[in-house]
């Protein structure tokens, strides 16, 4: 899949030009009351695109009223809002998650199935969890550990089992804690994908080959040597003089 982009001319001023990007690169986590999909239900779905200040968050709390008498949500249905997020993911061009192969993108797959959806479009699905998990050697691959390896800007907040356990039983002001924590997660995931992007070996080409720009970021690149290869002999190498990521082609 090719990422949206828009030409700039005389962009990069490298060996090789640059692309300005509008990659809609969607930076997605979820929050639900449990960990098996079918027991469990979807809370909230927090996201930005990859550039923006803020995150936003589709929640149950769109969807479901709270009781007048009790002042509880009934969390037990979530087919209104997995049909909103449904809509939002199919806007994307790429999703980007940490351990979302693993946890976030099956889950959600679950409950649409349950609601009734089609499945969500084949997006190319950045995974930093395996990113980090590959080439760092840190004591912990929880993205809370890698935050602070990488001293991001935004911290997360701490999540309790009696904070989880209360949003179960629909308490309105311990939904409302695991909304701001997932909206909290997605900003410091979206600022741990600007580090780490150029260690992801598998990252789709934004734009195209033709277009010559950094295969991750679009930026301009510059020949730095050549690259011996099993099949294809010597080939070209490239790093990318704004993010880093190295490419080889053919010479």
């Amino acid at each position: 899949m090719v990422l949206a982009w828009a030409w700039r001319p005389g962009a990069g001023g490298g060996d090789l030009p640059a692309l300005e990007l509008a990659p809609r690169i969607m930076i997605l986590d979820i929050e639900s009351s449990g960990l098996k999909a079918d027991f469990a239900n979807c809370f909230c779905v927090a996201y930005m695109y990859h550039g923006e200040k803020k995150a936003k968050v589709i929640s149950t709390m769109d969807v479901v009223k709270p009781c007048r008498s009790c002042r509880r949500l009934d969390t037990a249905q979530d087919d209104k809002l997995m049909k909103l997020v449904y809509d939002k993911i199919c806007e994307a061009d790429m999703v980007v998650t940490w351990y979302g192969k693993g946890f976030d993108w099956k889950f959600l797959n679950t409950r649409m199935l349950e609601a009734g959806l089609p499945p969500l479009p084949d997006l190319p699905h950045v995974d930093l969890f395996f990113t980090a998990k590959h080439n760092l050697a840190l004591t912990s691959n929880r993205l809370a550990n890698v935050q602070e390896f990488l001293r991001l800007k935004t911290a997360k907040t701490q999540l309790t089992k009696r904070v989880w356990r209360r949003a179960q039983a629909g308490h309105v002001d311990a939904i409302e804690y695991i909304i701001d924590h997932c909206l909290k997660d997605v900003e410091v995931l979206d600022q741990a994908y600007t580090k780490l992007k150029p260690y992801v070996r598998q990252h789709p080409r934004v734009g195209t080959a033709a277009q010559k720009g950094c295969r991750v970021c679009g930026g301009g690149v510059q020949s730095r040597g050549q690259a011996m290869t099993v099949l294809k002999g010597l080939r070209q190498r490239f790093q990318c003089k704004k993010c880093g990521a190295w490419e080889t082609r053919a010479a």
